[in-house]
């Protein structure tokens, strides 16, 4: 499966992009990154896994799905987009892939955890249909806020 969000191509993660979202990622989380072996895991695994990538090759960004215990909800476990690429519609391409792809897998919902004080990801989210479901206080640290985001399909 391979759309077009603008001039970005969205598609499932291949092998050989691994290390571009490994680098892309330790770029802007440092020490929160994921390493390159785990983005290689969950493609390998048949996650929904997405890249998006300019007419030159060059990754825009990427998002990753996961299935939650109930194995009927997905998650969203990450998207990230270069900071080149931001409000080109390359979030919004990839979120909507990973959608398209639990939709496809008959889930039932979606769920993401947003940053409480990222607001244009929050913004992103509910004009992808998602809704705010309940808000989870120290959820990564003590003192930090995050949204639960959910979108029913």
């Amino acid at each position: 499966m391979a759309a077009t969000s603008g001039n970005l191509q969205i598609r499932r993660c291949l092998p050989e992009d691994c290390a571009d979202i490994f680098a892309l990622d330790r770029t802007l989380w440092g020490n929160w990154s994921y390493g390159s072996p785990f983005t290689r895991q969950l493609t390998d695994m048949g996650h929904p896994v997405f890249v998006a990538r300019d007419v030159s090759g060059a990754l825009a960004g990427y998002c990753i799905g996961l299935t939650q215990a109930d194995c009927v909800t997905g998650y969203i476990l990450d998207v990230t987009t270069h900071p080149h690429y931001r409000r080109q519609g390359a979030a919004a391409g990839l979120v909507s892939a990973v959608v398209e792809d639990f939709r496809n897998r008959n889930m039932k919902a979606v769920n993401a955890a947003i940053d409480g004080k990222n607001e244009a990801s929050k913004r992103l989210f509910a004009g992808l249909g998602f809704w705010e479901a309940k808000q989870m206080k120290n959820y990564y640290e003590t003192g930090d806020l995050h949204c639960l985001f959910r979108l029913e399909l």
